[in-house]
């Protein structure tokens, strides 16, 4: 299912009881393994949680469903983070591109759907490259997946061409190097076809320090490139190729709280800026809400007061209580046209932890 189709039919959920299961995972072996133990373990705590305030009879059906998870499950597909949605009517299995601050067991009358909210929101382009004298493959990427393999505009390289011929010449640095020059200047130039007959997206590329280092001395528009990571040839399937490319990107990512937060800022000078999480729930309601942005550890139980009024929480159990708010809040910006946004940290005191910028 897809993830917005999945996001809604979890977010008008009504059966009474939701159980939400979320941890972070690993993409490889061995580290995949432990998954299953965490996974493991958290059944059985939603399990005791459940039977500590249930009678058995009553939820046979969810502690059924929850014994037959782990079998659902094959760690290799993790990606960086997994969660288990299961109600009385309702069994789903979601992984995501993004680590969750969530990790553990939650039980409510709604799900945690803030993993789906994020998956949603935070759509990273770009493409990957993998360079070496053996070859050059690219690929278009979004957040941890790849989508396709480029295949026009000279991709994919075969080996370097551009080697010695002459045995004196053998031991001569400088005209080596020329060669690998000459055989990374076709390469750029070729990326640089791909960028300008198509989505205009960085580039990570997984290489030695070496042949990036020269790569970007005959780079055309060095702009293009994002950045690298080195490769490994002991690790370099295309499955271990794109997570290498991912745990960059994240890192690159950080950089661009200031850049959403910023935007805020000047929205404040035009007077369309909501702070009051009252008054952010009945914006979003009406669809005013253009850009949310909600620091990723704020978390706020709360039940509906009437059709348009909350009543704050202290935790997320009782019934009628979500047990995070700021979810039900993303979901109406999102489905309503606006954006939303999780940053580390707000820098500001005045838009922290939640802002939302309106329409008007």
């Amino acid at each position: 299912m897809e993830t917005s189709a999945l996001l809604k039919k979890l977010a008008k959920n009504s059966d009474d009881l939701c159980v939400t299961i979320s941890l972070n995972t690993h993409r490889t072996h061995p580290d995949s393994q432990k998954d299953s133990i965490t996974l493991k373990n958290f059944v059985s705590e939603a399990k005791e949680r459940i039977l500590a305030k249930h009678e058995k009879r009553e939820v046979a059906n969810i502690l059924d469903q929850l014994d037959l998870v782990q079998d659902k499950i094959d760690v290799r597909e993790n990606l960086k983070s997994l969660h288990v949605f299961i109600s009385e009517n309702t069994s789903e299995i979601f992984r995501s591109d993004w680590a969750t601050n969530q990790e553990g067991v939650h039980v409510s009358r709604s799900f945690a759907v803030r993993p789906l909210v994020k998956q949603l929101s935070r759509k990273v382009r770009y493409r990957i490259m993998v360079l070496s004298q053996s070859g050059v493959s690219l690929y278009d990427a979004q957040n941890g997946a790849i989508l396709k393999e480029v295949k026009d505009h000279g991709f994919p390289f075969g080996e370097n061409r551009f080697y010695n011929t002459f045995p004196d010449r053998s031991s001569d640095a400088g005209h080596l190097d020329d060669l690998l020059r000459e055989f990374l200047n076709r390469i750029d130039k070729a990326l640089n076809s791909v960028y300008n007959s198509s989505e205009k997206v960085p580039t990570v590329v997984i290489c030695v320090e070496d042949n990036y280092s020269h790569l970007l001395q005959v780079a055309d528009n060095p702009n293009i490139y994002w950045g690298y990571s080195a490769i490994d040839y002991n690790n370099a399937a295309e499955h271990q190729i794109v997570g290498q490319a991912w745990d960059f990107v994240n890192e690159q990512l950080d950089n661009q709280d200031e850049k959403v937060v910023s935007e805020l800022r000047e929205a404040v000078g035009q007077g369309k800026v909501i702070t009051d999480l009252q008054e952010i729930y009945q914006a979003s309601l009406d669809g005013r809400g253009e850009l949310l942005v909600i620091q990723e550890d704020f978390i706020q139980p709360a039940s509906l007061d009437g059709d348009r009024g909350l009543n704050l929480e202290d935790s997320g159990e009782g019934v009628g209580v979500f047990d995070d708010i700021t979810s039900v809040i993303a979901f109406e910006v999102l489905e309503k046209g606006g954006e939303c946004y999780f940053a580390k940290s707000i820098d500001d005191t005045d838009l922290s932890p939640i802002a939302l910028k309106v329409r008007y």
